[in-house]
């Protein structure tokens, strides 16, 4: 069975602009490195989210939400 966490962070704004660059920056690859997908996956434990889960995610963090 799959256990949720939920994590409470706070991120200055610095912070914040680095994971929504780094989240575009992983939307728009072609390729993406394995090692990287297996680490997105959490160890391969979850399918990688697609377009429209990392636009949300991407929306999330722009806002803090």
């Amino acid at each position: 069975m799959v256990k949720m966490h939920s994590i409470s962070l706070t991120l200055d704004v610095i912070e914040q602009a680095t994971i929504k660059a780094a989240l575009i920056h992983w939307c728009n690859l072609e390729t993406r490195p394995e090692d990287l997908e297996y680490l997105a996956g959490n160890c391969g434990e979850f399918s990688l989210l697609d377009r429209p889960q990392l636009d949300r995610l991407i929306e999330k963090v722009s806002t803090g939400d």
